[in-house]
């Protein structure tokens, strides 16, 4: 009963009972989701993200609600408690994209101006060719079902030494930080509000997350929309120049090859085809990528040029 108490005390609530224990409380006000977090500098980053990212009525993140003191959070011993509004249910996304856009340009601008304030609360993780090449050898004498992982490494060296050339020649321009649990299912509708629901996770410097939300759309709503998403994020945070060119580095960095490498550390043969599998398909689905974010910088120069 004690998060329940705290809750109707601090929030000044008639009526909280779980609807779902230890994540969604009903109140006199309407459904909404608890987080208890333990890390303090990592509370403080989502609260000021959220902030920023919801100042715009259109599309907005689930920000703290403030305490009848005003307060983002209640102490409760060690920990910190937040209450957020809950949306059930996703927004839509194939001809939503000026809306999709709008959120994620504020999302990147967000993090571009807290990224000096919060870069120690990040977490990072750090591409290795020589690892995945060695597993890949490793594991390849075993099993033949690891062809064409194989025969993708020549391919992946060579995406890997144009992102490193890429990130050596903007390496003066800061990153952006980014949710690292971003999802097109974390967007819901409120009226024709775009509500997304962000994590509790530390957030990642650079586009990684972006880059798997993108490819998140590709598979979903195709090129087409893809391309028009683009340009709609590209009306609230530039995508044309420096920090183009630094997602551009962040998709060609082959993560595909380290991510099957870690499933196949599991070495049942069911598994591993099931692995190779999914990577052939994400190795496709990345190169649809690639083409359509080239495409889309080229035809912006092209229109500068004109």
């Amino acid at each position: 009963m004690t998060i329940l108490f705290e809750i109707k005390k601090h929030y000044e609530l008639q009526k909280v009972t779980w609807k779902e224990k230890d994540h969604l409380v009903d109140t006199d006000c309407g459904v909404k989701q608890i987080r208890v977090w333990k890390d303090r500098a990592l509370l403080d980053w989502h609260v000021r993200w959220r902030d920023e990212v919801g100042k715009n009525s259109l599309a907005v993140a689930d920000r703290m609600i403030r305490t009848a003191e005003g307060k983002p959070w209640v102490v409760m011993e060690n920990e910190y408690l937040t209450l957020h509004d809950y949306v059930e249910g996703t927004h839509e996304r194939s001809g939503h994209e000026k809306r999709w856009g709008l959120l994620i340009g504020n999302m990147l601008q967000a993090g571009l101006e807290l990224q000096g304030e919060f870069s120690s609360v990040t977490k990072e993780d750090h591409y290795s060719f020589d690892t995945c090449l060695a597993a890949i050898h490793k594991l390849s004498k075993e099993y033949n079902e690891l062809v064409s992982v194989k025969n993708s490494l020549p391919e992946a060296n060579k995406r890997l030494n144009l992102a490193m050339e890429l990130k050596k020649a903007s390496s003066h321009v800061p990153l952006p930080l980014f949710d690292s649990d971003t999802h097109m299912n974390n967007g819901g509708q409120i009226f024709n509000i775009l509500f997304y629901r962000g994590s509790d996770d530390y957030p990642e410097h650079g586009y990684r997350p972006l880059r798997s939300l993108l490819t998140e759309w590709l598979k979903e709503c195709g090129p087409y929309s893809l391309r028009k998403l683009l340009t709609c994020i590209n009306e609230h945070f530039s995508l044309e120049r420096e920090q183009g060119y630094l997602l551009l580095a962040e998709i060609l960095t082959p993560w595909e090859l380290q991510d099957c490498v870690d499933q196949l550390k599991n070495e049942e043969l069911a598994h591993i085809v099931s692995y190779v599998e999914s990577f052939e398909q994400d190795w496709d689905f990345n190169r649809i990528l690639l083409h359509c974010f080239t495409d889309w910088m080229d035809d912006k120069r092209k229109r500068v040029a004109l």
